[in-house]
């Protein structure tokens, strides 16, 4: 009985049925009144016959009367039937040419059918009253999609009372909300990835410029000692391999940017996945003879893919060894409460200048004090952007001459 709940409906059905109640009480009062007419004639043409009879035979009012006002036909019926029939008078005449009927019947046949034209009438201005606003309400949603599809999401509010209208426009709004929102996802994007190849192209500018310059020198220096070209070949080298990082390094990031990666998600240790990130790295921390502290109150479960997480931890742990100094210290704490995972990367080097901690995370930013020539200032940004991936997030603190720290924090799915 949903149906009934739909005021427009409702008032549909109220109305129907209270106009229905009207003409069917006017159908009853004109019918009553038809018969009450005919009773009357009837009645008159009773009394005028009974009149002449007993006028001119005064004798037979005894026996008159009770076929009047008794209805005792039996006995008399046949003879007046003969009698009557001589003139067409007999249960066969059609009620329009009854005497006594004829008047009555097209006065009747006139009414009813005024009065059946009159309903119709009613129910063609009622559904008129009850449609008009439902197709007022269907263009006012047909006006706001127009906007919608012309971009144009913050016009006036439209106002509908309660009921399915009202119920469908708050829906329909809700569209409308969710269609801006990727389109301004989409903008964004768009800007984003025009940024990306940007960016990838200045990145690549400065390695293929030296490519470029030394293939000239070689094709306009033929007689250059073995030596010098020997030299000149390993420069190239070198930047063809820089040229082949930072295309697998830019991909890399890119899939990640526009959502590209699958992740291969398992509810495995997180402790296993941080000595996977520093298994590559001890060499490069032994070399400085920094000690890398592991200090986990617990394994850490949780849902994740371990290459990924463990590429984010890699280039966090890969500065704090850059930037911290011979014999210095890194510190891992893996930390595990009921609602939360955190996991804290410390070191005790140079640290960051507070005006540079919020551009870090930033793509292809170098802070002042970069050490690695190779560097593109990538790393940090692709490892915020794999946490985030995984429901995590990361904040950076640090103080110069003391340090830094780099917090990430996994939310526990409460189920």
């Amino acid at each position: 009985m949903r149906l009934f709940k739909n005021k427009e409906v409702k008032l549909i059905v109220i109305t129907s049925f209270i106009t229905f109640l009207v003409f069917l009480a006017a159908f009853i009062f004109i019918t009553y009144n038809w018969f009450n007419d005919i009773n009357k004639k009837y009645i008159n043409q009773n009394t005028a016959l009974v009149g002449a009879i007993i006028e001119n035979n005064p004798e037979l009012e005894d026996e008159i009367v009770p076929i009047i006002t008794k209805g005792n036909i039996d006995e008399y019926y046949l003879v007046g039937n003969n009698i009557l029939d001589k003139y067409y008078y007999n249960e066969n005449l059609s009620s329009i040419k009854n005497p006594i009927l004829k008047e009555s019947y097209s006065n009747f046949k006139l009414t009813i059918i005024l009065l059946w034209g009159l309903f119709f009438i009613a129910v063609i201005l009622l559904i008129l009253k009850v449609i008009s606003p439902i197709f007022n309400n269907i263009k006012k949603l047909g006006e706001r999609a127009d906007e919608m599809v012309e971009g144009r999401f913050n016009s006036k509010e439209l106002k509908f009372e309660e009921g399915d209208f009202y119920v469908f426009y708050n829906k329909f709004n809700h569209m409308g909300e969710r269609l801006e929102n990727a389109l301004k996802a989409l903008q964004s994007e768009k800007i984003n990835l025009k940024d990306i190849i940007n960016d990838i192209s200045h990145q690549l500018k400065t390695p293929l410029s030296a490519l470029i310059a030394y293939n000239d020198i070689l094709k306009n220096h033929e007689n250059m000692d073995m030596e010098t070209k020997s030299k000149f070949i390993d420069m190239t080298s070198e930047q063809l391999d820089r040229m082949d990082w930072l295309i697998t390094t830019l991909l890399k990031y890119a899939r990640i940017e526009s959502n590209a990666v699958s992740y291969n998600k398992e509810i495995i240790p997180l402790s296993e996945s941080i000595r996977y990130a520093i298994e590559p790295l001890k060499l490069s921390a032994n070399n400085k003879k920094q000690k890398i502290e592991l200090d986990f109150n617990s394994e850490g479960y949780y849902l994740h893919d371990k290459k990924w997480i463990a590429e984010s931890l890699s280039n966090i742990i890969k500065n704090a060894i850059e930037h911290t100094d011979i014999d210095g210290n890194i510190r891992i704490i893996l930390e595990e409460t009921p609602m939360s995972i955190s996991i804290t990367i410390s070191d005790n080097g140079e640290g960051i200048e507070k005006s540079e901690l919020k551009n870090i995370f930033k793509r292809f930013y170098k802070g002042k004090n970069s050490i690695n020539p190779k560097s593109i200032g990538i790393g940090l940004s692709l490892s915020k952007k794999i946490i985030e991936a995984h429901g995590g997030s990361i904040t950076v603190e640090s103080d110069i001459g003391k340090g830094t720290s780099f917090n990430i924090i996994f939310l526990k799915v409460i189920i």
